[in-house]
């Protein structure tokens, strides 16, 4: 329960107040849900991301370790993880990458 008035969270709700950055992703590698500490770390705003392929939002991407890891997890139905810096945004990032019957869950964080 949200300790502030009383009701129940859905997962949305949940996700949206956690550290690390959310990318849901469905088996088409679209996204699906964004939460807001993964447009924050990503420097982009919702109507690029949300809606959009993983590899026309992130193209520079798709040909790297995340490319890889992203994929073959989706395609094995295995959790991996991943450490990467980010040259658009100038940061280091931590993946984990959560597959599952619907498509795949990012969660990552700056380090």
């Amino acid at each position: 329960m949200d300790s502030d008035n009383g009701r129940q969270l859905d997962g949305e709700d949940v996700l949206a107040r956690v550290s690390e950055g959310v990318l849901i992703l469905d088996r088409e590698l679209d996204i699906t849900y964004a939460n807001p500490r993964a447009l924050d770390i990503l420097d982009k705003e919702s109507e690029v991301v949300v809606g959009n392929h993983l590899w026309d939002v992130f193209p520079y991407a798709e040909e790297t370790v995340a490319g890889e890891r992203i994929e073959s997890a989706l395609a094995a139905n295995e959790e991996a993880t991943y450490e990467r810096y980010n040259e658009k945004v100038e940061r280091w990032v931590d993946v984990r990458i959560y597959p599952n019957s619907d498509g795949v869950t990012l969660f990552f964080r700056d380090i």
